[in-house]
């Protein structure tokens, strides 16, 4: 769970430029003087995430029609590169407070960005302006969530009121309330308080929403899961069997599919009751799920787990496949999905890859390093970490980071 990860104004503006459109495929954004040691997919252009060049691991992508945003330089002070997608220049802008925390994209207001202390909208890097405030002695955290026209600033923390909030933003016109709030004096001893969601469930057109509550009472930690409908509590999970992660939950048949690191469960939304529910598979020293991110094709879920390729029937939750180990079992990404193939980035043998696995036949057709690996002064440091690749169908046009370049890539008509 995203969540136990999780232990003004600026001279904002005086830092966003246009930067000049970068030269093709000429040193040192590219090289055509050292031919690259892969085959697979085509480098249509890389620009330096940090000017100075040096690396920056991390890397979080926020992709729109028009351009795509690098989040970089994960030192407490991020920063964002924003690359158009027409002419390849870019923006950048430093955000000084603690760093970037979040970046959305919503149709109505452009970007949205969100730091330590404060939240900005914008059509570009270049017409950011704050729209809100964290309250004083407040800070934001991450993990953050736009649901339509309103963006959930989850487990924010007022240490010296004594309480975690999740507040609710219209992010049209930046009018903000409290959502939900967890005072620590309810609780005896409280170490720990937090609150993260929501997630929402869709049930025939009616909308749930998910909160998970962490608390840590003395010495003992307490989770639940509350699903709840226009503020009234319709079930609460105290096993927490389920999970808060978006990604994770897929409406099938008029229930929905949850997974969580105990159990993948297909449960009915209004009653959580349970319809079937999967363990997760033994593999050496972890009995719990890995999963990243699950898809839904031909009544099947397809998701990563500990460095194998999972297949499961959507109807009943039998196993109906599990790859040989593709990479090191703790070095799962966000994996996407596009013309028959599953994407992500992962580790192996001492270097970070892109695969493919095309899902017809479960055969690997990618498997690529950076073109910047074994080139000094990079050698061996490229690194895609959890980025994933972000697909545009449209365009074919892939995006990710290296830890020193983001990256634009060209998919095949066919491998």
């Amino acid at each position: 769970m995203k969540l136990l990860y999780l232990i003004f104004n600026t001279l904002l503006l005086m830092s966003c430029h246009k930067e000049p459109l970068p030269s093709p495929c000429k040193l040192p954004d590219c090289s055509d003087t050292i031919k690259p040691k892969y085959t697979g997919l085509q480098l249509v252009w890389q620009k330096t995430l940090r000017p100075d060049n040096q690396y920056s691991p991390g890397n979080s992508i926020t992709l729109t029609d028009d351009y795509v945003c690098f989040q970089y330089d994960y030192t407490g002070d991020e920063k964002i590169l924003m690359m158009y997608k027409a002419d390849t220049s870019s923006q950048r802008t430093d955000i000084t407070y603690g760093g970037v925390h979040d970046v959305f994209y919503h149709p109505g207001v452009g970007l949205i960005v969100i730091d330590e202390y404060s939240v900005y909208t914008g059509s570009d890097l270049n017409s950011l302006h704050k729209i809100a405030t964290v309250p004083s002695c407040g800070r934001f955290r991450l993990f953050n969530r736009l649901i339509g026209d309103y963006l959930y600033l989850t487990d924010v923390r007022v240490e010296c009121e004594g309480y975690t909030a999740v507040f609710k933003m219209n992010v049209r016109t930046g009018a903000w309330y409290t959502d939900r709030l967890q005072k620590d004096s309810d609780y005896q001893d409280i170490k720990v308080n937090t609150l993260d969601g929501p997630a929402y469930i869709m049930n025939q057109g009616d909308t749930l929403y998910t909160y998970v509550k962490y608390v840590k009472i003395g010495d003992k930690p307490y989770i639940t899961l509350e699903t709840i409908r226009d503020h009234q509590t319709l079930w609460i999970d105290s096993n927490f069997v389920t999970t808060t992660l978006q990604e994770n939950l897929i409406q099938y048949k008029g229930a929905t599919i949850a997974a969580s690191t105990r159990a993948i469960n297909y449960l009915e939304p209004v009653s959580g009751l349970v319809i079937w529910s999967t363990p997760p598979i033994a593999r050496a020293s972890w009995p719990t799920w890995l999963a990243s991110n699950v898809f839904l094709e031909d009544e099947k879920l397809c998701f990563l787990d500990r460095g194998h390729f999972v297949e499961l029937d959507a109807n009943t939750g039998s196993i109906l496949y599990d790859s040989p180990e593709l990479h090191f079992p703790t070095s799962n990404s966000m994996m996407s999905y596009f013309d028959g193939v599953f994407y992500w980035t992962a580790a192996s043998g001492g270097y970070s890859w892109i695969y493919g696995l095309r899902y017809s036949d479960k055969k690997l057709v990618l498997k690529m390093r950076s073109p910047n690996d074994g080139k000094a002064p990079y050698y061996s440091d490229p690194n895609f970490a959890i980025n994933g690749l972000h697909i545009d169908p449209k365009t074919r046009l892939a995006y990710t980071a290296d830890g020193f370049f983001a990256q634009c890539y060209r998919i095949p008509e066919k491998y």
